[in-house]
């Protein structure tokens, strides 16, 4: 390919993909399109930011940045007082983003589904928003009337699935709807890719990663293999049908994309399996580290058991009369349902006799309670280095029942991470288990929690999968990289200028020598002028889709 053809590429995210449970897909024979791709193809591990959480690590992508400058460290922020926390979204990205960059060039573009694209950019082409996507009927889309245009057509379009909306019983049924979600979200896809005259298309599949935390047990052959009398067959033919199905979607979107795309995958972590969750906040009240208010927390609990037992009533029930009797009171069940969430955490510490605290089941990362930056702080900033030093030794001391340490890893946010929000991110990062055991900030009860149903079988892993295929891009083996890199090479690959602040470098090795020498890469300009930042988005959401989105990410099992 010269540097005067028209390039295009197909970028198809894989939420949560890893070769543990692709490749024996593979070897199956239920993905024969993956197996030509992969033998054809550069492919690969991906590593992933730290920790794997899928808001940093998307945003991490469609920037080239990582978490302390793009700003996205956690799906959840603090609130502009300090003292409560909120959902996040795509105004509060800092710097310009792939698709900006790519708009700017005069490229044209379909986006489809990637995590933290809500609100939509306003983009030189289609958009329609991933994750933390209130509803349908929110404004999803760019341009904003592309959803009420094509709905007639297409059918409803589903934002997601949440795997706790079933049980362990209905788990093939559970499938069964992603694979309706699927569908639905390939036939927009496809119809977007007619439409626009395009350059770039980026479709992203999340059912990975749903099927992966509910059903890993299932997945990974090691882990069904102990399953044994409880193995269900019925969930086995479930799973298989819905890659069979995610193939094909594959396929076809490689065929309509035509032979002359660069058709790049990206997962934004990996997976492994979960063993148990820890309740971090419960064992820094054993370590002396955090104190919690117990006869406030318990009447807290109480009002939270009601309000979900009202919600999931609502929810199941809901017939056009009892809705139109609770319609009035929408706004005042919206800020009950931020309570619950906000205050029982924030309300039930005694801040004053508190040194360090987890404020979020996704950010694996803990807080020292510091003077003059947290708005109840106790620990003087001369004593700051001691106290994250007193976190880092009980981590290396805290230990399983079986007396099995749990600590693999642990980071200072200095260490991970350089820009402008570094120190927005928690003090100390850890892994436990490499994510085996995962740390959860629930006050009260045990310190160790069993994997279920609700909890899921699967966790995150650093490890994800990246593979190339298409003009110019030749096979390497055992290749490897870091998600930072994927945009610059996007970038490259399309002809468009990398922007010379950029974290990700040019992935230079999955390219032909013939390729490399016709396409020098032009360095240009800055990818931090421009876009929002810390705070920017404090309005997006009203009351009632910010309860409506923390009930969503409860049922998808990143919140208690």
């Amino acid at each position: 390919m010269s540097a005067t053809e028209k390039r295009k590429v197909l970028v198809i995210g894989l939420d949560g993909m890893t070769f543990t449970s692709l490749l024996p897909l593979v070897e199956a024979g239920h993905m024969p399109k993956m197996r030509q791709l992969l033998e054809e193809g550069c492919s690969g591990t991906l590593m992933s930011t730290v920790p794997p959480v899928t808001g940093p690590a998307w945003t991490t992508f469609f920037t080239g940045r990582n978490p302390g400058s793009h700003g996205i460290l956690d799906f959840f922020k603090t609130t502009a007082d300090g003292r409560s926390r909120r959902l996040i979204n795509s105004r509060e990205v800092a710097g310009k983003t792939l698709w900006t960059l790519l708009s700017e060039a005069g490229k044209k573009l379909v986006v489809v589904n990637t995590p933290m694209t809500f609100p939509p950019t306003r983009i030189n082409g289609s958009m329609i928003t991933g994750m933390l996507t209130p509803n349908p009927n929110s404004d999803m889309t760019w341009p904003s009337d592309l959803y009420r245009r094509l709905r007639p057509e297409l059918g409803d379009y589903i934002i997601t699935v949440n795997w706790q909306d079933f049980r362990r019983e209905t788990a093939a049924r559970f499938v069964q709807e992603l694979m309706r979600c699927n569908a639905q979200r390939t036939k927009y896809i496809m119809r977007l890719m007619d439409e626009v005259d395009w350059d770039f298309t980026m479709a992203t599949y999340t059912g990975t990663d749903r099927i992966h935390h509910a059903l890993w047990h299932y997945v990974d052959p090691e882990e069904r293999a102990k399953l044994g009398d409880a193995y269900d067959p019925g969930v086995m033919d479930a799973i298989n049908s819905y890659f069979r199905q995610l193939d094909t979607n594959i396929a076809g979107m490689i065929e309509k994309a035509g032979p002359d795309t660069g058709v790049f995958f990206v997962s934004d972590h990996g997976f492994g399996p979960l063993v148990r969750k820890v309740n971090i906040n419960n064992w820094l009240a054993r370590c002396g580290l955090l104190k919690i208010r117990q006869g406030r927390l318990r009447c807290y609990k109480v009002m939270t058991g009601l309000l979900r037992m009202f919600n999931n009533f609502m929810r199941r029930v809901d017939p056009s009369k009892l809705r139109a009797n609770f319609a009035p009171k929408a706004k005042q069940r919206a800020a009950l349902a931020n309570f619950t969430f906000y205050h029982v955490f924030y309300g039930s510490i005694d801040w004053s006799r508190t040194k360090a605290y987890m404020a979020s089941n996704s950010e694996q990362g803990i807080y020292i309670n510091l003077k003059g930056r947290e708005p109840f702080g106790s620990v003087d900033p001369a004593d700051y280095e001691a106290v994250c030093t007193e976190v880092e030794e009980a981590l290396r001391a805290l230990k399983s029942d079986e007396g099995e340490p749990l600590l693999s890893r642990v980071y200072r946010n200095r260490d991970l991470y350089s820009g402008p929000y570094t120190e927005r991110a928690p003090d100390v990062i850890f892994f436990l288990q490499e994510g085996a055991s995962l740390a959860e900030i629930q006050l009260g009860g045990p310190l160790f929690r069993d994997i279920s149903w609700k909890t899921g079988s699967g966790n995150h892993r650093i490890d994800g999968f990246f593979l190339a295929h298409g003009p110019g891009i030749r096979p390497v083996p055992e290749f490897g990289s870091e998600l930072l890199h994927v945009m610059p090479t996007i970038l490259y690959y399309l002809g468009v200028p990398i922007p010379e602040d950029l974290d990700g470098k040019l992935i230079h090795e999955i390219f032909t020598d013939g390729f490399r020498a016709a396409n020098e890469p032009v360095y240009k300009g800055s990818a931090m002028e421009g876009g929002g930042g810390w705070g920017d988005g404090e309005d997006v959401f009203s009351e009632r889709e910010e309860a409506g989105l923390q009930d969503r990410m409860r049922r998808l099992g990143y919140m208690d």
